[in-house]
């Protein structure tokens, strides 16, 4: 409709003009109208959602933020030595030493405190709960370094994200090779 407006007032601003370069200005002026005229179905039409992708670094986009949450290693971390540290205390046989953070186990399974002396599953329990506590302190601090980070920006509903990511796999063997390893780049 808009389209059959301009024709018809191009049409008529032609037939009253009185020389052809009179008439070339006003078709010029009437293009540009039409030109600075909004498209119909603009930007006030298409819905827009808050998108979340993830941030691994470089440049932000105009019109983006970063925005980071605790890494899920933070709370492996806490489960893993908290887990065995309660593990040690209750297997620890009377052996008061066990409740030093870290060392306690590997001080207990040597009877070091000359307490009663632990054995079979008490032992095992005892190596489990020594090395969960280390691992636990090793992610927990992996995961305060290297905080979930994520792009927020407005996109429209249903449109691809304007930002690139990236996955590399280790994949074993080498196309064609008994052995070797393959890099695998996928772009999505």
């Amino acid at each position: 409709m808009r389209t059959m407006t301009v024709a018809a007032l191009l049409a008529a601003m032609v037939a009253c003009a009185p020389t052809s370069r009179a008439s070339a200005q006003v078709e010029i002026q009437a293009s540009a109208t039409v030109e600075a005229m909004p498209a119909a179905g603009g930007r006030d039409d298409v819905q827009w959602e808050e998108r979340r992708d993830r941030y691994f670094g470089g440049p932000v986009r105009p019109g983006a933020q970063v925005d980071g949450s605790i890494s899920p290693f933070v709370w492996m971390g806490v489960g893993g030595f908290a887990g065995g540290y309660v593990l040690t205390l209750l297997y620890a046989g009377g052996q008061e030493i066990a409740a030093v953070p870290i060392v306690g186990p590997w001080l207990a399974i040597a009877n070091v405190s000359g307490g009663q002396p632990l054995e079979g599953t008490g032992t095992a329990l005892m190596v489990i709960g020594g090395l969960l506590q280390p691992a636990g302190i090793v992610f927990g601090v992996y995961g305060l370094l290297n905080p979930d980070l994520f792009l927020v920006y407005d996109a429209p509903v249903g449109q691809a994200s304007p930002f690139e990511t990236a996955a590399v796999r280790l994949l074993p063997g080498a196309p064609g090779a008994d052995l070797g390893a393959t890099v695998q780049l996928e772009t999505f």
